[in-house]
């Protein structure tokens, strides 16, 4: 071990194999972690700094980490009913989502229409007889290839 490499043994009975696992993971973007078994019921945890810093800085930063992990298992733990309820609760909803509503009366709705398949009939009056067209940009598939025909099996 050199100088730059501080080692830090957690106890196994206080805290989870994973919670020192997600702490290793936090403090890895400022420092080479290696965690490997240290006898029965614990593991260490070695922290090389990969940047000019202090060491003993690290060591502060995962046991504080590891104290966060350690509240978001209890946490998980104590909401792990609730989620799975609402979970199942999303999952089997006899109840379809609701359409979104436009916000129109049937007659709008009706007149909206008309007024948008009159301005597609104008286009096509304007292109078929307006200026030349020699590369066909102003026409659609259907007037290029033909309406969709169904696949032959």
């Amino acid at each position: 071990m050199d100088n730059r490499t501080v080692n830090v043994k957690v106890d196994l009975k206080k805290y989870s194999l994973d919670a020192a696992r997600y702490a290793a993971y936090a403090v890895s973007g400022e420092a080479y972690v290696f965690i490997c078994g240290a006898g029965a019921g614990a593991v260490s945890v070695s922290l090389s700094p990969k940047g000019p810093g202090p060491a003993a800085a690290l060591k502060g930063r995962f046991l504080a980490e590891l104290e966060d992990e350690k509240l978001r298992e209890k946490i998980s733990a104590e909401n792990r009913e609730l989620r799975e309820f609402l979970t199942l609760k999303a999952l089997s909803s006899p109840t379809p989502a609701p359409v979104p509503d436009s916000g129109l009366t049937p007659e709008q709705e009706k007149e909206l229409a008309d007024l948008i398949s009159q301005v597609e009939k104008e286009i096509k009056e304007d292109v078929r007889g307006g200026a030349a067209d020699p590369l066909g940009l102003t026409s659609t598939w259907e007037d290029k290839y033909g309406a969709k025909k169904p696949r032959k099996k």
